[in-house]
């Protein structure tokens, strides 16, 4: 998308006719994004995720009381108590980790080529990062390789190692909320979440799992038996 974007293969052209946002929607994503990421709460960013904060130097300190028992926790270091510039002091973190996809606005027209050879204009759309692309909002652990950190290239795949790895995210999971006024996703109940019914768990009522997909994990018979992330694929998931 920029110079900064994680890359991905995933983009969507959207039209949002439905509700009448047209074209604002990805604007209003994007004025989010710059907004947490930029804002300063008493004088710490308290509104950056923890991998925001590792890959841009930056900490947040918690104060966790319980009862007599004080622990300051420190957000933004990893698991050696370090952050990016650490591994890499002559190089930034080379790409922008979001919490909303990054878009432009745009129009477009159709041309037939092979019929009347004109254009016609279908309308204002948005080119938008796919919210199912995968590692936008960091769900990739990180690797001491400045110029691929997530280490996504071939050419890298071989890097990604246990010693290499300075952030693990390899538990992580993205949500997408399918139901606003359940009580799962207005967080009223916990009463029968992690219940099967059939092959569904109850929280799949209100939610979808986004990151890691089922696609990304299972095999797909439509893609004769192989996963997103098989043996000659050319993404890596971290373990």
């Amino acid at each position: 998308m920029k110079n900064n974007s994680i890359p991905s293969n995933k983009f969507v052209l959207q039209a949002n006719y439905a509700d009448s946002s047209g074209v604002h929607n990805g604007g209003f994503q994007r004025l989010i994004q710059n907004t947490w990421f930029n804002a300063i709460i008493d004088g710490e960013y308290k509104l950056r995720t923890l991998p925001q904060l590792f890959t841009t130097n930056k900490t947040v300190t918690h104060n966790d009381s319980d009862a007599n028992d004080v622990n300051d926790r420190v957000d933004g270091l990893n698991a050696s108590g370090h952050n990016w510039n650490y591994y890499s002091p002559r190089t930034d973190f080379p790409y922008t980790i979001q919490i909303a996809p990054d878009s432009f606005p745009c129009v477009v027209f159709y041309y037939d080529e092979a019929g009347t050879q004109e254009r016609t204009f279908l309308g204002q759309y948005v080119f938008m990062e796919d919210k199912k692309s995968d590692f936008l909002y960091g769900e990739r652990s990180i690797y001491k390789i400045p110029s691929d950190p997530f280490c996504l290239t071939v050419s890298h795949a071989k890097d990604d190692t246990s010693d290499n790895k300075i952030w693990n995210n390899g538990n992580t999971l993205r949500m997408e909320v399918l139901e606003s006024n359940n009580s799962y996703s207005s967080y009223m109940s916990t009463e029968g979440f992690t219940d099967r019914n059939g092959s569904r768990f109850g929280w799949e009522s209100a939610f979808e799992m986004i990151y890691p997909d089922p696609d990304d994990i299972e095999k797909d018979d439509a893609k004769n038996g192989l996963s997103k992330f098989s043996e000659n694929s050319k993404y890596r998931r971290t373990v």
